[in-house]
């Protein structure tokens, strides 16, 4: 027996291109969340890159007097 979810139910023309539209602005919205969330990654492997040389540097020392 097939459930509501599997049967495809012809849409409308007007309710297909409302459903179309609405796709593509989550997409944006997602594409848009992932190249932030990218920048963020990027900004963060920076800091630990720079944070773990410091604490490799032997001339770096916490106790600054």
């Amino acid at each position: 027996m097939a459930n509501i979810s599997d049967v495809c139910l012809p849409l409308s023309a007007g309710e297909d291109t409302f459903e179309l539209h609405s796709v593509r602005l989550e997409l944006e919205s997602v594409e848009k969340q992932i190249r932030d969330l990218l920048g963020r990654q990027a900004e963060l492997r920076d800091r630990r890159s720079a944070l773990e040389a410091s604490r490799a540097d032997p001339h770096n020392t916490m106790d600054p007097g």
